[in-house]
């Protein structure tokens, strides 16, 4: 019973410690709105559209979004149920991952909770636990399959599911065949070399994964026109950006200081004599990690702060951490069991304070580390918190605070908007989700493909194309946002330029106040082809 009270216990910390955490960064990013915007047209009757007519996929992570239509069809808050959703896929990853250890070491030991609070105390995973986004999401699936695919080498059923979890991965993000083709490949390294794994279990896995992963891919194929999403052809299409990548992994290294786990790491063998079963998780985890390191070097990485791009490689990597710090308290046990039968052969009774001293010291040094390292993984969100763009990156405090002013803005359009008119704007995500309005995604990601368009590049991770002037010039929405204004004084529209292409058909500068509580006040800046009656909405 009191190994069992003690499990509860430590179980209890690390969820406790994850959720404060989650809570202090808690926010929605404005991306997550373009994916609330197609699944609020699809409960409509519209489809899984951005603007009702246009079939353009301008979202990755279709699962997610088809998840949360059904909560919208129920009339939930669909803000608020990502985030539920988020925070809850997130513990369910640290229970499995548990859950995990304790397959592997029945016995109870403290190290058993070691990876599980490292997660809970990083920035990055607390961070995009909420956020809206799929992230969190992902990982759970990613981290399903692979331990379905751990524990189907001792009960080939599994496979089943393994193979299944990592269809939902790729339906979910089609980045997911990074997952599931490192699999595949070990699959068949332990089947057709090491005799492991019996051949019918290959193909049960690879059946269970292509039938249901092929009858959506094909299908969304057909349905937007193009073989890979839209955000691949204008985040990278063809090109790669090895530098802006190169130094958005170095930064994540150097904020949350990955280079201390290099300590532990190097104990990983000791830890694998000790238990054989990690012969094989070690080098797949391994692999899972690099290659999907390699891959988000070469996409770019992301403009938002907390590295959400690496967040499902973080189970496997402080999977392995905790490993690393087991194998040297293991070195150091027999460390000091081998000094000890040195000097008992040139004395009959060892000194047991010394050898007692020695032990307790190597273990308070392995204990500081363990605690060093997790306060380093939580001082980020200290710093990210807070508002600020740095390099192009925005902070999760600057993330929040964007969100809570462009919904005000989106009700604001919502409010004073007639029918058939539109906009453009660069924050395509919950302006257009709460005004309703055909939205004109001034940085393509939305905008249905015109080949003679040539767009213009801006040294923006993740958003290096915006369309020309010219092609909205052309278009005329009714108003023309750019990156949204939002000021906190007053300025008289004559103070303010406006450029002769726009001016000269007829776009003037709308100038609108808004409440954004009763003892704040913002105004809102953008040109509009309509008439400019300084307008003042709660």
């Amino acid at each position: 019973m009191k190994k069992s009270h003690l499990s509860i216990g430590l179980i209890a910390v690390v969820l406790i410690i994850l959720i404060l955490h989650i809570n202090y960064l808690r926010f929605i990013c404005d991306d997550a709105f373009i994916s609330f915007r197609y699944a609020k047209n699809f409960v409509e009757g519209h489809g899984l559209v951005y603007n009702i007519g246009e079939r353009v996929e301008g979202y990755m992570n279709f699962l997610w979004t088809l998840f949360l239509s059904a909560f919208i069809g129920l009339g939930m808050d669909v803000v608020v149920v990502s985030q539920v959703l988020g925070i809850l896929f997130s513990l369910s990853t640290v229970l499995l991952l548990l859950y995990f250890n304790r397959k592997l070491y029945p016995e109870e030991s403290l190290f058993n909770y070691l990876a599980p609070l490292f997660l809970g105390c990083c920035g990055a995973y607390a961070a995009w636990a909420t956020g809206g986004l799929e992230t969190s999401f992902y990982t759970f699936l990613v981290f399903l399959g692979s331990f379905l695919f751990i524990t189907g080498m001792n009960k080939p059923r599994y496979f089943i599911f393994s193979g299944m979890a990592f269809a939902l991965v790729c339906i979910t993000r089609l980045d997911g065949l990074i997952f599931a083709g490192i699999t595949f490949i070990w699959l068949f390294y332990l089947t057709v070399f090491k005799k492991r794994i019996e051949f019918k279990a290959l193909v049960i896995w690879t059946l269970c994964f292509l039938v249901p992963f092929l009858t959506y891919f094909f299908w969304r194929w057909s349905y937007y026109g193009r073989f890979l999403p839209n955000t691949f052809y204008v985040k990278v299409g063809g090109m790669s950006f090895y530098r802006q990548g190169f130094l958005y992994v170095l930064d994540f290294v150097k904020r949350f200081w990955i280079w201390l786990f290099i300590v532990p790491f190097v104990f990983l063998n000791k830890s694998a004599r000790a238990n054989s079963k990690l012969n094989i998780i070690i080098p797949y985890f391994t692999s899972l990690i690099v290659v999907f390191f390699l891959y988000v070097v070469y996409v770019g990485g992301d403009f938002m702060d907390m590295y959400r791009f690496l967040v499902p490689i973080l189970p496997f990597f402080f999977f392995l951490a905790q490993e690393g710090f087991r194998g040297m308290y293991h070195y150091s046990r027999s460390k000091t069991s081998l000094q000890d039968s040195l000097k008992g052969k040139r004395r009959s009774k060892p000194n047991l304070t010394e050898i007692k001293n020695r032990k307790v010291i190597l273990i308070a040094m392995e204990t500081s580390l363990i605690i060093f390292i997790m306060i380093l993984l939580a001082f980020p969100s200290i710093e990210s918190n807070r508002e600020w763009n740095r390099n192009g990156i925005d902070s999760i405090g600057l993330l929040r605070e964007y969100s809570r002013l462009w919904t005000k803005v989106g009700l604001m359009f919502k409010e004073i908007a007639k029918p058939g008119e539109s906009l453009s704007t660069r924050a395509a995500g919950a302006i257009p989700y709460y005004s309703g309005l055909y939205a004109i995604d001034e940085l393509l990601l939305t905008l249905k493909p015109y080949p003679t368009l040539k767009v213009h590049n801006v040294p923006r991770v993740g958003h290096q194309k915006v369309v020309p002037m010219e092609f909205l010039a052309s278009k005329k929405p009714t108003h023309i946002l750019n990156h949204p204004q939002i000021r906190d004084e007053y300025i008289q529209p004559e103070e303010i330029p406006v450029d002769s292409l726009f001016s000269n058909i007829g776009y003037k500068m709308l100038i609108t106040s808004i409440y954004m509580s009763k003892k704040e006040t913002k105004y809102f800046y953008c040109l509009s082809l309509k008439t400019n009656n300084s307008k003042k909405l709660k």
